[in-house]
């Protein structure tokens, strides 16, 4: 049984000159792990690395994890996230952050935490 609900598509966020294009699930079990993914891309200079990259989770306005995302490729960042077996269920938040070239980068996008899924 799976304990993670992908998207079927890859989402992009705009963020001034920037766009993020990012994987991450639908929904998660509690105490279960899941992958956050982002890719930075600068409008003229393509894929880029951000100075500073971060992925924080928050449950409402309330923050879980601060975390540091590991370096795939050139602009292509993750991190793996593991939801508290007691953790409140509903919309949750994934914030990806940067700068780059002196511009800060900042996207947000919701995700579910559930009891069970079936």
């Amino acid at each position: 049984m799976a304990k993670v609900v992908w998207s079927e598509r890859r989402r992009s966020v705009d963020s001034g000159v920037f766009r993020v294009a990012f994987e991450q699930p639908e929904s998660v079990e509690r105490g279960h792990a899941a992958r956050f993914q982002a890719m930075f891309e600068h409008v003229n200079d393509g894929l880029v690395d951000p100075a500073s990259p971060a992925l924080k989770i928050y449950e409402g306005s309330t923050l879980q994890a601060a975390l540091t995302p590991t370096k795939d490729s050139v602009g292509v960042y993750f991190s793996d996230y593991s939801v508290p077996g007691a953790a409140g269920t509903g919309p949750w938040v994934a914030e990806w952050s940067g700068t780059y070239g002196g511009l800060s980068i900042l996207v947000r996008e919701p995700f579910r935490v559930v009891r069970r899924l079936e």
